[in-house]
């Protein structure tokens, strides 16, 4: 009917957007090489390399020529940022299209030579029999009439596959594309991000070492454990620098963020673990930032270090047991290392009695827990100018550096793909996720600092690094006084929010003067809409993919870090049935299980008992449990791994994944469809060929019947 040629004109529609298509690909390739031509321009051994076959989509700036090093081109519009990778996916799909509209035209052909010869058929058999019914029963005329069916249903169903395949592709790239402008937006308006919070986390400055041994001869700057000089110097270039920073580099305010000198607790907050270090750490750090000393009455917010899960690495149970009580498996992580290093292990032991740690280091069995102590003593007298006084010690404190970058390598780099890993999650998923609640306490107005400054250790920062996907040296071993800086940014004209991660450090000894620089090692990395993973240009990404990156590593047990493997299990060693309720407890609760159940009190106790917090006992509180001492308590109901865990979240699928899983079901349904179409296809043939075959012998009984009828008649009038 004349209808339907409408619907044969419109598969072709996806050909007519082609020619669109290349234009909007040929300007994003475009906007590729300003980038690149800008970026050459920029650099002075290049000025006057030119690029043929990339013009720019618009004349360069005046400002070109007096800030080439700091000047971003955006495109000229949003259509400059469409995938280019569509382009291939339209080449895919342009065969199939123009299959499609053969198909259309050839049926339509088909129905038309059809009708003609169905017309012939039916006038033929009128005249031979008098009646249109037997045209309804040839079998020319139905296989004819089944053969266009046939090819009108495929015809539809490549329609539909093509239109299908089209729409998924536009839905893939409308996410593409507008996490590409977001990106953009982030690199390409660098000038106009301006500032609204900014999150420290830096580590203690130089200390005096830890030894083992004879603390008096070593610990001579200070005691033991506690800040040095060089340590207070360290800080105050810190807080100083960034002071500088927000005050008065243009590339990054516009105007003084943080104006006043005087220490103001509207404008600052600041916490640090509850150790003397960092307390005075955090003081430091404050007098550098804000310059005016006679009005700094630092208000330093810590707890106990028992229970600072937010700073303090040590209270997740697992790392616990594994530091403390799981001394086979550390040095199953460490002696090899210490083996390659030194394959001639008294090596060691002289180097530990240059440093006076000669018994300490005179055990095979703890060589590597010796080489962890000689490197901790190295950095403390690095600091303060005195390691080249040990000659031993200087020349191997790379090597011992190793050692413990290796071992902070085993417990804080997260790895997806470990079972025990991705049930707990990212070793600093803590702090991270406090960070994300800052930034979006900005946003909503509930949050009105400016700077979260938090003081804390290297065992802080170390699991920090290594959930944000960080494997560096300095990120999994970070020096005296590192710091990450977070900042929340706002597009000006967008309005929309971005994320900066930067890491620096200042000077480690005395010749360098403190002084701050920040590490080129560190690159940050985002996730976008489509669950892809990218390094951000610049250390800059969206908030929503900066968010994303940081949900990738969340604990995929409902337990986080409270869950714990068969091992940590046995070192916890907790009761495996409750006592009564009302009777005292005459079992000592051990150690390991009191601190798992004062760490995770949640976790600690099973169905129907109640954490006793002065006791750690776990009483039974329910009428399920009075009486009953099968019931598994606390241990097993909260940490057994042979039980089925309580998913918080589950392996997720990225939305890239999610179209591939459309794409590929539908591409199923579209095989089950033709195989069904196909089968009763063939059903009906045969049935029609089992009716054409009684028809026809009906028919012809009904021929030889008349002929037999007809032969008396001719006889008759012969013989008359």
């Amino acid at each position: 009917m004349p209808g339907c040629k409408f619907l044969y004109f419109l598969p072709s529609l996806p050909l007519m957007s082609f020619p669109l298509l290349l234009s909007l690909s040929y300007a994003h390739l475009q906007t590729l090489c300003q980038r690149t031509w800008v970026s050459l321009r920029a650099h002075p051994v290049h000025r006057t390399f030119s690029l043929p076959l990339c013009v720019p989509l618009r004349p360069p700036p005046p400002e070109i020529e007096k800030h080439t090093s700091s000047v971003r081109f955006t495109p000229a519009s949003p259509l400059a940022r469409f995938p280019i990778f569509l382009f291939p996916l339209f080449l895919f799909v342009l065969p199939l299209q123009v299959s499609v509209v053969s198909l259309c035209v050839h049926v339509h052909e088909w129905r038309r030579h059809t009708s003609l010869h169905l017309s012939a058929l039916s006038r033929t058999h009128w005249r031979r029999h008098g009646q249109s019914v037997a045209s309804a029963f040839n079998p020319s005329f139905a296989h004819a009439r089944l053969q266009l069916l046939t090819m009108t249903r495929f015809a539809r169903l490549g329609w539909a596959t093509a239109l299908a395949a089209v729409l998924i592709a536009c839905v893939i790239s409308i996410a593409h594309a507008k996490s590409t402008i977001a990106k953009d937006g982030a690199t390409g308006g660098a000038d106009i991000l301006k500032v609204l919070q900014v999150n420290v986390l830096h580590r203690h400055g130089a200390r005096s070492g830890l030894p083992r041994e004879n603390t008096t001869k070593i610990c001579t700057e200070s005691p033991c454990g506690y800040l040095s000089w060089a340590g207070i110097e360290m800080m105050l270039k810190v807080g100083g620098f960034l002071r500088s920073r927000y005050n008065n580099d243009p590339s990054v305010v516009s105007s003084p963020m943080f104006e006043s000198p005087n220490y103001d607790l509207d404008v600052a907050y600041s916490r640090s673990t509850d150790v003397l270090r960092t307390l005075q750490s955090a003081e430091a750090f404050l007098r550098g930032f804000f310059p005016n000393v006679s009005s700094l009455y630092a208000a330093i917010h810590t707890t106990p270090e028992s229970t600072d899960v937010l700073l303090n690495s040590n209270t997740q149970p697992w790392l616990k047991f594994f530091y403390s009580y799981n001394k086979p498996l550390l040095r199953v992580v460490c002696n090899p290392l210490t083996d390659e290093l030194f394959p001639d292990w008294t090596e060691i032991t002289k180097i530990g009695a240059e440093i006076y740690q000669e018994g300490y280091c005179s055990n095979y069995e703890t060589r590597s827990d010796c080489v962890r102590t000689l490197f901790d003593i190295g950095a403390a007298k690095r600091a303060i100018g005195e390691l080249s006084q040990y000659p031993l010690l200087e020349a191997n404190f790379e090597k011992l550096k190793r050692v413990t970058t290796a071992l902070f390598d085993y417990e804080y780099h997260y790895n997806h793909s470990d079972p025990l890993m991705f049930k707990q999650g990212g070793r600093g998923q803590p702090f991270v996720q406090q960070m994300v609640m800052n930034m979006e306490g900005v946003m909503n107005g509930s949050n009105t600092y400016k700077l979260m400054h938090y003081s804390a250790h290297d065992t802080s920062l170390g699991p920090v690094w290594g959930t944000l996907g960080d494997r560096t040296p300095d990120g999994m071993m970070p020096p005296f006084a590192q710091v990450l800086v977070a900042e929340l940014l706002q597009n000006a004209s967008t309005g929309e929010h971005y994320v900066r991660i930067l890491r620096g450090n200042p000077g480690q000894s005395p010749d360098t003067k403190f002084e701050f620089g920040w590490d080129s090692e560190w690159q940050m990395q985002c996730i976008d809409a489509l669950g892809t993973a990218y390094k951000a240009e610049g250390n800059i990404c969206p908030f929503a993919d900066f968010k994303r990156f940081v949900k990738w590593s969340e604990p995929a047990d409902a337990r986080g870090y409270c869950y714990l493997d068969q091992v940590s299990i046995d070192i916890a060693n907790c009761p495996l049935e409750p006592v009564a309720y009302g009777t005292p407890s005459t079992t000592l609760i051990p150690t390991t299980c009191q601190f798992y159940r004062s760490a995770c009190p949640q976790f600690a106790c099973g169905v129907g008992e109640t954490l006793n917090s002065v006791s750690m006992q776990c009483v039974c509180s329910k009428d399920n449990c009075l009486g009953d001492t099968t019931d598994k308590s606390s241990s097993d109901a909260t940490v057994d791994t042979n039980e089925t865990p309580t998913l918080r979240y589950s392996n997720r699928l990225s939305a890239g994944a999610v179209a591939g899983v459309s794409v590929a079901t539908f591409c199923v349904g579209a095989i089950i469809a033709v195989a069904a179409t196909a089968a009763i296809c063939m059903h009906r043939r045969r049935r029609q060929h089992r009716q054409y075959g009684y028809m026809n012998s009906t028919v012809a009984e009904g021929d030889q019947l008349d002929r037999e009828m007809e032969r008396p008649g001719r006889d008759f009038k012969e013989g008359v």
